[in-house]
């Protein structure tokens, strides 16, 4: 694992193709657990390219919950 066990700016750039793809594959989606705020920051920037109505501000918190909506 990189430094404190975070990924690199390189190893993210390297995620987000296959990311992306899972993402679009989704349909009728009720639920994302996202483990951690490198997860959490992944799933909140898809969304937000959805230009759906996100909570401001859309923070990372243990234990936090979000609803979006009932699907995109």
């Amino acid at each position: 694992a990189p430094p404190d066990n975070k990924p690199t700016p390189e190893e993210r750039r390297n995620c987000e193709i296959y990311f992306n793809r899972e993402m679009e594959s989704l349909t009728r989606v009720k639920v994302i657990l996202a483990l951690d705020k490198f997860a959490f920051d992944a799933v909140a920037h898809e969304l937000k390219s959805r230009n759906l109505n996100l909570p401001k501000p859309l923070l990372f918190r243990h234990g936090g919950e979000f609803q979006v909506g009932p699907y995109w």
